[in-house]
């Protein structure tokens, strides 16, 4: 299962009655209100007034090189719910083995597109819940802004979840996002080396080491009487 077209809401039901998880949709609604320019929202911009009652849902997330996405800030609800501490675990860490590649694709993808990602998903037991992840925009890392919200919020989700759709909003005038990278050392000179470290100065031998030729010229010391070794017997 991969990620397949736009989405604007996915249509949760369960027996038959619509399900509407209002923290995602806060969450959701505040990333759109808070774009300027085309760019995702910034760090500093999702704060903990902004989130409101959503807050205990809500989480972040940090992609580190290959190794996926792994959480920063977790919401209490989220941390009652897996029942242990998920600060810097991988967000797979929610999902059932078979499904880490699928949740890895994913959150790539949301990521690379500057995309809003909405997932439906269900643990073992049964129990339905929605996930939306959101990018936002950092000059030195990728983070995404996350919201998980469950039906029965008294779920186990460690290494429960699976998912059974998702979809992606995207915006036609939306910049992607990419971190800064890190500024090429520059290239230094007769040896210099980069950064805060000054160059290292030439070596040249203390002048007083060095042989000096006699010359008409008598060196300041000559004047001086040239010391006696006085021996004494008392």
């Amino acid at each position: 299962m991969g990620p397949t077209g736009n989405l604007i809401r996915l249509p949760f039901s369960q027996g038959g009655q619509s399900m509407h998880f209002a923290s995602c949709a806060h969450v959701e609604a505040l990333w759109w209100a808070l774009r300027r320019n085309g760019a995702p929202p910034t760090r500093r911009s999702i704060t903990a007034a902004r989130l409101a009652e959503a807050l205990p849902h809500a989480f972040i997330l940090e992609a580190q090189g290959n190794e996926g996405l792994r959480f920063r800030l977790v919401g209490s609800s989220l941390l009652d719910a897996a029942g242990i501490d998920l600060t810097t675990m991988p967000f797979t860490s929610l999902f059932c083995d078979s499904w880490f590649g699928t949740a890895k694709a994913l959150c790539r993808t949301a990521l690379a597109e500057s995309a809003t990602l909405q997932m439906k998903v269900c643990t073992q037991s049964g129990a339905w819940g929605q996930i939306v992840l959101l990018p936002l925009s950092d000059p030195r890392r990728r983070l995404l802004l996350g919201c998980l919200e469950m039906a029965h919020p008294s779920a186990l989700l460690l290494n429960a979840l699976t998912i059974e759709a998702s979809g992606f909003t995207r915006d036609p005038d939306a910049r992607l996002h990419q971190a800064a990278k890190p500024a090429a050392p520059i290239a230094s000179k007769q040896g210099a080396i980069s950064g805060l470290a000054e160059a290292p100065a030439p070596f040249a031998p203390a002048p007083a080491l060095m042989p000096q030729e006699e010359g008409p010229e008598k060196r300041p010391d000559a004047a001086r009487p040239a010391l006696k070794l006085i021996s004494s017997n008392d």
